[in-house]
Formats: structure tokens, sequence, C-alpha cells
């Protein structure tokens, strides 16, 4: 998996998904640098020497990463201002999630190693916190909100849980959603969610 863009003040790390960018970015920059960006997901056989096996460029929506950097752009110890995109990859490979955005993948359907694919958007509209976290009134350089999704091992079930650093109490907030499959589709429906609790 790799993201990238083609704004010309960051660089991107496809190790950790992180975003650097050197400078204090003001508003405009960040503007223009929510554009045009790529996630790239490819699968390999490692058995045959003849490369990629499926590979699938998916855009990513500007007003997602926005509101990625509104929540956690901050400056790192080597003097540079970054961001890390949330993501996570099925065991079986055919489920990933980058943002709020699962893509089911189906090798069957591939068609000159190009994979074809549905998405569905987790739901961050059923607790108050969420609603602020995603609100378009979120402020750059703001306290910083980080969340991460993990699926579990069969691909049927991903884990959702959030740090808010504006809150006087450090506290984690977790859900769970079933991935629901139907007619190659993929659809996520919550199952649970538990209060905000305080992080050791």
């Amino acid at each position: 998996m790799q993201i990238w863009s083609e704004c010309q003040n960051l660089r991107k790390t496809s190790v950790d998904s992180t975003v650097e960018t050197m400078c204090l970015p003001n508003s405009d920059i960040i503007f223009t640098a929510c554009s045009d960006w790529i996630a790239e997901y490819e699968t390999f056989n490692v058995d045959d020497r003849a490369g990629s096996r499926n590979k699938l460029s998916l855009g990513i929506e500007s007003s997602e990463v926005l509101t990625l950097l509104k929540q956690s752009l901050k400056p790192s110890p080597l003097g540079f201002w970054k961001c890390s995109f949330p993501m996570h990859i099925s065991c079986d490979l055919t489920i990933f999630i980058i943002l709020r955005t699962v893509v089911l993948t189906d090798f069957e359907d591939a068609n000159d190693s190009h994979i074809s694919y549905s998405t569905a958007q987790l739901p961050t509209d059923y607790h108050p916190r969420l609603i602020r976290s995603w609100s378009n009134s979120r402020e750059l350089y703001d306290m910083t909100y980080t969340y991460e999704v993990v699926l579990s091992a069969n691909g049927q079930f991903l884990v959702f849980a959030d740090r808010d650093f504006s809150e006087i109490q450090d506290t984690s907030l977790a859900a769970i959603f079933n991935i629901r499959l139907d007619a190659k589709a993929v659809h996520v429906e919550g199952i649970a969610l538990t209060v905000p609790k305080s992080v050791n």
C-alpha cells in the first residue's frame, strides 16, 4: 500500500503512511494539499517472478484529507509537521481501510491486473465526540485527535478506537462494526459501542 499526493509542499513515506512538510503550513497550503491524493494497493504472488498480481489506484476525497489534517497535523521532533493516515489490511488481502473508507476488492473480477472494488464509509455520527471531531467547523491546529482502525483476522469485524487530546481526562472511545458482504458490495454496521474510558 502506498499513499501520496502531487503537492510540492508535502513528502510521502510509504512505510508508515506519514506525510511531512518542512514548515508550518498556512491555510492556503493546507487546502491546496488536500487534493489529488492517491492510494495504490498492489498484491503480489511471491512464487511468481513476473511481478505484480493485481493493482488498484483509488482517489482519496479531498474533504477526508482536510478533516485528517485538522485532526492530527502536528510537529515532529525533527522539525517537520506531519500526520499519519489510519489504515489496515485484512489477512486475506481482500479488504482494506483508509481513513473512514472501507474497500472490498474482488480479485476474481480483476481485468488486466486491475482490481474491481466496492466501498463503504465508516459511520462517525453515533457519538457527540465523533460528530465534533469530523465537523467541518473544526479549526486547523486544534488539539490533536487521533484514531485507529483494525480488522479482525477473518475480516468480519472492524474495531475503531480514538483519543481526543482536547478533553481534560485522556479517554478512548471504541466501537466494533460488522463488515457485511452482499452481492460483491461491502456494508459497515455498528454492533457495539463503549463509552469513553481513561487511557492508562
